[in-house]
């Protein structure tokens, strides 16, 4: 896959000061409506065809059978895939181009369009091999589907998706009961602190709190007079005795003021402490509640391999940088499609998975592109699943990092630095590889400072990849990004 990202951008002065925002938006919606527009160019019998070819000849509604004459013995790949780098194999495309069409075909894509509107979602087939041969002694294979993340029942029905590895959504099921409690604690503490008496109270606080600072100041100031009125071979004795008694007066109603400053400060301070550690309470219960529903919903996901052995999402990421599953682990495209697979004693062959609908926000997503498998979610959960199968070498580690990559400079200046990134090179060192753009940048500048790295680009996309020399450079070229202020085209093949 190739992809080559463009950055349009205004140079003023030697240094970037603005880019002009348009990025081209792909809805769920829209891809299906594009889709329908090309396959309702297909005459009936071809949609007959294709719908006939999805009877399954065994008993399980969620395998599409491949027909035979869609591939034969010396084109079936014997090792599966390196799951986070690879380009789908041919019949995993084949099948990915039938979810396509079945997208199209199905109300399906209707129902799960509410959900995909505004970010698309990441779509996934597994070619599998159901028995061993036919009558021409050919595998029989098939394929799942599969979708990112999770949607209910409801919505996809009738799209003989793979379930999840385990069902959150159960109606009936200890997490559905406990989400419930959890939003209630959520709208209590909400109520709690929009709650008017809290912010009057508040407001209260912080007067009495300025005017108790004034009347500091006011004792200090009278303190000085009465040092000034203690020269006394100013003033005579008339004068002195009543300055004095004036003093002293005044002595006693600053006190008084600033006793009853004081008690009105801890009254009010009394009711606000209390309301907010009652809601601290509430904040420290939820989170309680919290931790322990995430730990037993991560106890929930057992994975399987194909020597059946099951394990859940906390032993798998004990020994990660961070210790925990992510949110969201488990529920990704190649997880689910493995565990129906092994499930059902299906042999995994191929597998690809594509973006459908709008680019997120955060990522490089084009609706129709393959992806590999993600690393933070999925890595150590496909290293369990896949054990026993004979998968590829990681082809980062068969880079030849001694081989010379010529780095192209596209512009530089005191304060960015735009290269020319070829596909097959990391922007970053990566836990397994350390050559990389950024290395390469140090080697040819030696004396140069850091390379602050404002977005990234996939080891296996091509594009324009910018980098900041200063981190106010940094700063500010990384907010234009986070606020979409770029004007991106993308070309893929």
């Amino acid at each position: 896959m190739k992809a080559i990202v463009v950055f349009a951008m205004l140079l003023v002065f030697n240094r970037v000061e603005t880019f002009v925002p348009m990025i081209r938006r792909v809805s769920f919606k829209a891809a299906s409506c594009a889709y329908h527009m090309l396959f309702q160019l297909r005459d009936q019998s071809t949609c007959r065809e294709m719908t006939s070819s999805t009877i399954s000849d065994i008993d399980d509604p969620l395998l599409t059978t491949i027909p035979s004459n869609q591939y034969n013995i010396s084109n079936i790949p014997s090792i599966f895939a390196y799951p986070h780098y690879y380009d789908p194999h041919p019949i995993a495309k084949y099948a990915s181009e039938r979810l396509k069409e079945q997208l199209h075909i199905s109300c399906g894509c209707k129902s799960m369009s509410n959900k995909t509107d505004t970010v698309g979602k990441m779509m996934g087939v597994l070619v599998v091999q159901y028995n061993d041969t036919d009558n021409s002694n050919i595998p029989q294979l098939g394929y799942l589907q599969a979708y990112s993340g999770t949607l209910t029942d409801d919505e996809t029905s009738d799209m003989n998706f793979c379930p999840p590895v385990f069902d959150r959504y159960d109606q009936d099921g200890y997490y559905k009961a406990e989400e419930d409690e959890l939003k209630e604690l959520n709208r209590l503490i909400d109520q709690l602190e929009s709650n008017p008496e809290l912010s009057i109270r508040r407001e209260s606080l912080t007067k009495l709190q300025q005017e108790r600072q004034r009347s500091a100041k006011w004792s200090a100031f009278k303190k000085q007079q009465r040092d000034l009125l203690a020269m006394r071979d100013e003033l005579n004795n008339e004068e002195y005795s009543r300055l004095d008694k004036r003093l002293k007066r005044e002595k006693r109603e600053m006190k008084k003021l600033k006793s009853q400053i004081k008690h009105e400060i801890q009254v009010i301070e009394n009711a606000v402490n209390e309301l907010e550690q009652h809601i601290q309470s509430l904040k420290d219960e939820h989170k309680t509640m919290s931790n322990h529903l995430q730990d037993t919903l991560f106890n929930q996901y057992n994975f399987l391999n194909i020597h059946n052995e099951t394990k859940s999402l906390l032993p798998m990421f004990a020994n990660t940088t961070i210790q925990r599953p992510p949110l969201g682990a488990g529920d990704c495209v190649a997880p689910k499609l493995l565990q129906y697979a092994f499930m059902k004693g299906y042999k995994p062959i191929a597998m690809a998975e594509f973006w459908l609908g709008t680019s997120p926000r955060n990522e490089v997503r084009r609706h129709g592109l393959y992806y590999p498998a993600c690393r933070g979610k999925c890595g150590p959960i496909l290293e369990h699943m896949l054990k026993g199968i004979e998968v590829e070498e990681n082809p980062l580690q068969q880079i030849n990092t001694q081989s010379e990559v010529e780095l192209e400079i596209l512009y530089e200046d005191d304060y960015i630095l735009v290269v020319n990134k070829p596909e097959g090179i990391l922007s970053q060192p990566g836990k397994y590889l350390e050559y990389s753009i950024h290395s390469l940048l140090k080697e040819r500048y030696p004396n140069a400072g850091a390379f602050f790295q404002v977005h990234r680009l996939d080891m296996g996309t091509s594009g324009i990849l910018l980098f900041a020399l200063d981190k106010d450079t940094h700063r500010a070229l990384a907010a234009q990004f986070i606020d979409r202020s770029i004007q991106k085209r993308y070309v893929g093949e």
